[in-house]
């Protein structure tokens, strides 16, 4: 357990004992906040304090653009201060426990139990082992109904609130939907609260009024009634049955961070980022952000230009990212690429594409930005079965990806990613001998495009039925039968030389399945099995499945019931929340994938009544506010919308700058002193770079190569475009 809630501890005793700690734990810097552009707050000139826990370490919190958000929305008030926790590795968790330290956060080192409100983000369900985890180290109380009057309020919110049943017991309240519609209205109730000395139960009960608040005591959930069926009952009548799902009906810039803050230590995603789009309408059945995020919702391209340029210059970072569920098919898409090649490329900053789909438009844009680096091109096929697609509702086929595979090895990729799945309801032995069919054509392809230097990676997934989508109804398809699948698959692609295989342990995505469609008494399967060792589920090295299954076994849950198909007539355990898409139209597209039907994007004007209000209306596109590409450039049609003849223009890949090389040679010495001490090798490498690329008055911009450095066949990761520098206080070797 962790230091009790009613031990007063001071920040300057939490960073005192951190002196001692420190030295001893892996990537210290993960636990300091060494970070630029960070908020801090003097304490007491703000009403209400904020603790942002992310159930993770450092590099992945750091990476999520959500709790981004979440910070600046509540630092952007006056009367507000939000600062940031992860979850600490288990060797930093267990020295903090041997010293009586609890958790605190990176900001002022203030332990969190002294913070109003506790958010926690429910990114992954293999993050929810660290719930108590976290509860824990802080001293607060596992369950909401065993904490008193004081300490804070904790509050859940993020995609996994699609079902928020297995974690409710953890919270006092969940917000259920986007942030931006209903934390202010949160904030100042508690701080209204907090001021009044209003009783805790009161101010659960004033909560629970605010559209898209889940006070989970308010509710009761009967997994066996006398008629066999299990169902919901508010047990106040503050409670609203079912809490309806909130959304920003517009993307506002203002909600977005104007600065971000650049870290030091080493993140997963070591870029700018921003969102383009919210919300998908491709219809992906399996996909449970499709469902959830609708309507679609698209930023201001001139805005997102302009702030991708400014950030860029301000913080040295050498990539920025478009980021949505599918950001081909934001409507700018084409321009945006064009204004953002044109301005960053010639800095030497690249832009990434994420979720970019397998066709020869996605090849197009990857290419217009792909001058400053080329990495391996990703599709996402989910199959290699054409028919198994229609089943999911992906529209292209093998020839689709073909080309598209085609077109990136002539414009110079040398390695194809590709996602697939297994496991998907209806899928057979020949759906998988299809797989193998599309990597062989895939690396003959390559070969006679590039020759024996290609690669196709093929990673391989299993599918978990979730929460709000066609195939919440479908069943798992068990460890056993997922295993024999992979060992089909990994005989097949011994014989295909060029293509790797990789895949997913089955046992861990049967513990996804288990936590997407469970029910409340999950929470005490969570906590004893972290109870029992399990930490960090998501992590190879630390899951702990054996805890997991003797959890199970001790609180009565019937795995195979679990794992199992579930009745269409049946109410479900997230039937509490209202997601905004009907029950019934889930129902007709779970018919339709059994018939290998088609549902269109409805983005583009015509509607399937899905539940989402506005009949089309409530859809968000973007102005086209930024100058078309050239003219001379070729007009591509951006896939789905082809139907419609909505076409978007895309440049023809650009050139990099043509400017004369510039040779310069900087020698200095630095020491680390400080915090700074705890800083790795490469660390300080990241910063400097950084440093000198947002300095152009004194670093030229040209492509200055980096065999002046001493140390450059050293350090393989230094980037090329990097000034030459000798780093040693020494001379160098």
């Amino acid at each position: 357990m962790g230091v009790s809630s009613t031990t007063v501890i001071e920040p300057q005793s939490v960073r005192a004992a951190l002196e001692a700690i420190l030295p001893r734990v892996q990537k210290p810097a993960r636990y300091l906040g060494m970070e630029r552009n960070l908020i801090r707050k003097p304490w007491d000139s703000v009403a209400l304090h904020v603790a942002l826990a992310f159930p993770d370490t450092y590099e992945i919190g750091m990476s999520h653009q959500g709790s981004r958000i979440l910070y600046h929305l509540v630092n952007r008030r006056a009367d507000a201060l939000a600062e940031r926790t992860y979850a600490p590795w288990p060797d930093m968790g267990a020295a903090l426990r041997r010293a009586g330290v609890p958790l605190y956060t990176l900001e002022s080192y203030r332990p969190v139990a002294d913070f109003d409100i506790l958010g926690i983000t429910l990114q992954s369900e293999l993050n929810y082992i660290n719930i108590p985890y976290l509860l824990d180290l802080a001293g607060v109380a596992r369950c909401a109904g065993d904490r008193g009057e004081t300490g804070p309020i904790v509050l859940g919110g993020g995609p996994c609130t699609a079902n928020p049943e297995p974690v409710a017991d953890f919270f006092d309240a969940i917000l259920i939907g986007d942030a931006e519609a209903s934390l202010d209205a949160i904030l100042d109730t508690v701080r209204d609260a907090r001021r009044e000395g209003a009783p805790r139960l009161e101010l659960l009960r004033r909560l629970s009024g605010i559209p898209g608040v889940y006070v989970p005591r308010f509710y009761r959930w009967e997994p066996g009634r006398d008629d066999g069926l299990p169902a919901h009952e508010t047990l106040d009548p503050a409670a609203p049955l079912p809490v309806r799902r909130v959304w920003a009906e517009r993307l506002d810039p203002a909600d977005q961070p104007q600065t971000p803050i650049v870290p030091f230590a080493e993140v997963i995603q070591d870029r700018l980022g921003m969102e383009i789009m919210r919300g998908c309408t491709q219809g992906c059945r399996f996909c449970q952000a499709g469902y959830w995020y609708r309507p679609v919702r698209e930023h201001d391209p001139d805005i997102v230009a302009e702030r991708m340029e400014r950030q860029a210059r301000e913080t040295g970072f050498e990539e920025v990212g478009l980021l949505s569920l599918s950001t081909a098919d934001y409507s700018q898409i084409g321009p945006l690429v064009h204004r953002l090649a044109g301005s960053l490329g010639p800095r030497r900053v690249s832009v990434s594409l994420p979720s970019l789909r397998a066709d020869a438009f996605s090849v197009r844009l990857a290419e217009a930005v792909s001058t400053v680096r080329k990495s391996g091109f990703t599709f996402a096929p989910e199959t290699g079965s054409d028919r198994l697609r229609r089943v999911i509702n992906k529209t292209f086929t093998n020839a689709d990806m073909l080309r598209a595979a085609e077109s990136a090895f002539a414009s110079g990729w040398n390695l194809i990613k590709v996602y697939a799945m297994i496991g998907l309801p209806t899928e057979t032995d020949e759906d998988l001998e299809e797989l193998a069919r599309l990597a062989e054509q895939l690396v003959a392809m390559g070969r006679k495009i590039r020759g024996r230097k290609v690669e196709v990676k093929i990673s391989v997934g299993c599918f978990v039925p979730k929460a709000w989508t066609p195939f919440q109804w479908e069943p798992f398809s068990g460890v056993e039968e997922l295993g024999r699948r992979i060992r089909l698959l990994r005989r097949r692609f011994h014989r295909i030389r060029g293509a790797r295989l990789s895949w997913n342990e089955p046992r861990e995505a049967a513990l996804e399945a288990i936590l997407s469609r469970g029910d409340r008494r999950l929470g005490a399967v969570i906590s004893r099995a972290h109870d029992l060792g399990a930490v960090f589920d998501g992590w190879n090295e630390h899951l702990d499945l054996k805890a997991w299954e003797r959890a199970l076994e001790e609180r009565g849950i019937d795995v195979e019931t679990e794992l199992g198909e579930r009745d269409i007539r049946a109410p479900l355990p997230w039937d509490l929340i209202d997601a905004g898409v009907r029950k019934g139209y889930l129902k007709a597209e779970l018919r339709r994938s059994r018939n290998e039907a088609a549902t269109g994007d409805c983005k583009w004007g015509h509607c399937y009544r899905c539940g989402i209000p506005g009949d089309g209306k409530d859809i968000r596109l973007a102005a086209p506010k930024l100058p078309p590409p050239p003219e001379d450039a070729p007009a591509v049609t951006s896939g789905t919308p082809n139907e419609h003849g909505h076409t978007v223009p895309l440049p023809a890949a650009g050139q990099p700058a043509q400017q004369a090389a510039v040779y310069r040679k900087y020698r200095f010495t630095y020491a680390k002193r400080g915090d700074a001490r705890f800083l790795s090798h490469r660390m300080v490498m990241d910063a400097l770079e950084r440093a000198l690329r947002e300095s152009p008055s004194t670093i030229p911009r040209a492509t200055t190569p980096t065999s002046g450095c001493p140390w450059a066949r050293r350090c393989p990761w230094v980037p090329k475009g990097s000034p030459s520098l000798s780093t040693s206080s020494a001379p160098p070797p």
